[in-house]
Order: C-alpha cells, then sequence, then structure tokens
C-alpha cells in the first residue's frame, strides 16, 4: 500500500484502543484515522509498516474494541487537520504465535534490562525503540506489562533502590562507629559506581538532571530520591552527634548535604571514566577535610574530645 495523500481516506474516531508513540501522540481523543500509514511513514516520519483497513473502533462508550489483520497498524494522528504524531492501534491477538499462545517472557529480566538502560542513557534519552530491542519485548508486550514509559523507569528506580544501594543502606545500619559508618559509605561508593559490566555512576543522580517540562514529574521522582539518601545520613549523623561522637555545635544536615554532594561529584567522575581507585581518592580527601571542619568546630565550642571523631 503507497498511495498519495489524495487518495487517504480519513473517519473520525472518538477514542480507539493504542498507546503512546515517542512523540506523546496519545489516542483516547477524538483524531481522524488515515489508513495509508504507509505512505505517512514513507515521508520520513518512521519505519515503513504494511498498512490494513480499519475494521472496526471504539464508540464513546469504549464498546466494540479495534479488529486488524495480524499486525500493528501505524497510523497518522489528525488534530484540527494538523498532524500530530503516531500511535500504536493493536489487534487482539498481535502477541500470539501460530500455536495461538501469547509469547512467554520473564516480567523480572525484561525490568533490569529496561533498568540498565534508564541508567546509561537516561530517561528521555532511551526512547520505545531502544526499549524494545533491549528487553526482547514488543510496544503491546511492555505496554500490557508496564503501562507506558513513565511507570516503567519508576519500576525501574524501585529495582535499582533494591539492587543497587545496598552499600549505602549497610554502612548507615551497621552497628560501628560513625566515623567508619561514613567511611564505608564513600568507599562503598567508590565500588558500586565503578562495577565492570554496569553503567558508571548512580542512576539517581545521572537518571534525569536536566528535562523537559514533559519529564518534570520523573525530575522530581529522582529528587524524592536523593533527598531520601541525603536525610538517611543525616539521621546517622544525628545518632552519632547524640552519642557525643561530633561536636554538639556542628549541624548534621549542612554535614549530610556536604557528604550527599561528594557522592554526587563521584557518581558524575565515574560517567566520565573515573576508577575506583580515582574514587576511593576522592574519597579520602573528602574525609579528611571534613575531620578538619569536626576538628574546628570541637575546639571552637571546648569540646576537645570530640575532635578526633574521623581521625586515625
Amino acid at each position: 500500500m503507497d498511495r498519495s495523500a489524495d487518495d487517504c481516506s480519513e473517519k473520525c474516531i472518538p477514542g480507539g484502543s493504542g498507546g503512546l508513540d515517542e512523540r506523546g501522540a496519545q489516542a483516547g481523543k477524538d483524531f481522524a484515522l488515515s489508513s495509508c500509514c504507509q505512505h505517512a511513514f514513507g515521508r520520513g516520519h518512521g519505519d515503513r509498516h504494511d498498512g490494513f483497513p480499519l475494521l472496526a473502533a471504539d464508540g464513546p462508550d469504549g464498546s466494540g474494541a479495534l479488529r486488524l489483520s495480524g499486525y500493528v497498524l501505524i497510523v497518522t494522528l489528525h488534530q484540527i487537520g494538523k498532524s500530530t504524531g503516531f500511535v500504536s492501534i493493536t489487534m487482539e491477538n498481535l502477541e500470539k504465535s501460530r500455536g495461538g499462545r501469547p509469547r512467554a517472557f520473564d516480567p523480572e529480566v525484561a525490568l533490569d534490562a529496561a533498568m540498565h538502560l534508564f541508567w546509561e542513557h537516561g530517561y528521555e534519552a532511551t526512547s520505545l525503540a531502544m526499549l524494545r530491542e533491549a528487553m526482547g519485548l514488543t510496544p503491546p508486550q511492555i505496554y500490557n506489562a508496564f503501562t507506558d514509559k513513565e511507570t516503567l523507569f519508576r519500576r525501574a528506580l524501585a529495582r535499582y533502590h533494591e539492587r543497587e544501594i545496598g552499600f549505602a543502606l549497610d554502612a548507615l545500619s551497621a552497628p560501628v562507629p560513625l566515623k567508619e559508618a561514613i567511611r564505608l559509605l564513600l568507599m562503598g561508593a567508590a565500588e558500586a559506581y565503578t562495577r565492570p559490566g554496569k553503567p558508571g555512576g548512580c542512576l539517581f543522580i545521572s537518571g534525569a538532571l536536566a528535562t523537559s517540562p514533559q519529564a518534570q514529574a520523573v525530575a522530581d521522582e529522582l529528587k524524592t530520591y536523593r533527598k531520601a539518601t541525603e536525610a538517611a545520613i543525616a539521621t546517622r549523623l544525628g545518632k552519632g552527634q547524640e552519642a557525643g561522637e561530633l561536636p554538639a555545635n556542628l549541624s548534621v544536615e549542612r554535614l549530610a548535604k556536604y557528604l550527599t554532594g561528594v557522592m554526587h561529584g563521584m557518581s558524575i567522575q565515574a560517567r566520565d571514566g573515573a576508577s575506583a581507585e580515582d574514587l576511593r581518592a576522592m574519597a579520602e580527601i573528602a574525609l579528611a577535610a571534613w575531620a578538619a571542619e569536626v576538628r574546628k568546630a570541637a575546639d571552637s565550642n571546648g569540646e576537645t574530645d570530640a575532635g578526633p571523631v574521623l581521625h586515625d
């Protein structure tokens, strides 16, 4: 099917089944469906697909699901006479093999693949095509299992929290003096951010530092994770202060912000190719600088016994 634009027959459909394409086009609103999708894609909007006649469509009440002839129909989405993107309209048995059974896949393996892709490229730079290839799934399988890209990303963040930041949780909860807990935290970050076979740095830090307005909710989600890390560090510092391991006049909130900033810098350095040895050297300098600040606060407060908290 390779028709000219003048041959395209369009029909206004109030609703319709489908998902979001990478431009953000959305089904579910009144739009015109053009059956000559191959012509549209031939104009440079994407890969060429075979189009099939529209046999049925959703009514305003959601009845009468679309039925197509065995493939994904990519159609031009029009609104007020202007093309605004594409939407994949899928048939009922799209994912069925010749034997009639849906293609089996492991959601956990697919989620891990998505997590690594987001970790390496960030949220907005990771396209649906990249996810399809890495996860080994079709777009309908991705939508059926994970709803949409943003939901998939949030699931990937939860997975990352579960699988990749154990070093921080272990360090902050270890039954050791504060000095050792902070050393474990920074040295653990140096190792975690440079693990062989995994993207460099921390997904919470590099996943979406700068985003478009459309992805602000994702940026806010990552900010929440980063703030939670800072709060956990402040809590551990507060316990050390209560135990007399920090001078009473030293702000644990400011110390927590400093340590969090050091970890952010280590993550960015790892993204730029710094080795674990490089990051350990950064951690040692940060620990020495903090020790000097603690001594200064202890001297000004007359708490000479609290000064050596980070000394060897």
